[in-house]
């Protein structure tokens, strides 16, 4: 089970960092989820806090960075594109 469960945070985790390499937004309740899942994989020690760092380690993995330290809630930040920026009016 606790393969399984790695897995699927793994694959979570590339889907996002999918959806952000390709200028999409990710909602924010996909991250609480995730944070949710890492944090209860640690919890009931199917992880430490460096096999996520080291899941997160990953170069197809970069616009997610860890933030929580041994012991707190597992808190996620996501890096993205910065967005193009047109101006409304014209300039004379």
């Amino acid at each position: 089970m606790g393969t399984e469960f790695l897995s699927d945070i793994a694959d979570t985790l590339d889907r996002l960092c999918a959806a952000l390499a390709a200028g999409d937004d990710v909602s924010p309740a996909d991250l609480y989820r995730l944070e949710g899942a890492i944090d209860t994989a640690i919890r009931c020690g199917l992880a430490s806090q460096e096999d996520v760092a080291q899941l997160l380690a990953s170069p197809q993995r970069k616009s997610i960075v860890l933030l929580s330290d041994p012991g707190n809630p597992v808190r996620l930040q996501m890096t993205m594109a910065t967005a193009p920026v047109f101006p409304s009016t014209k300039q004379s």
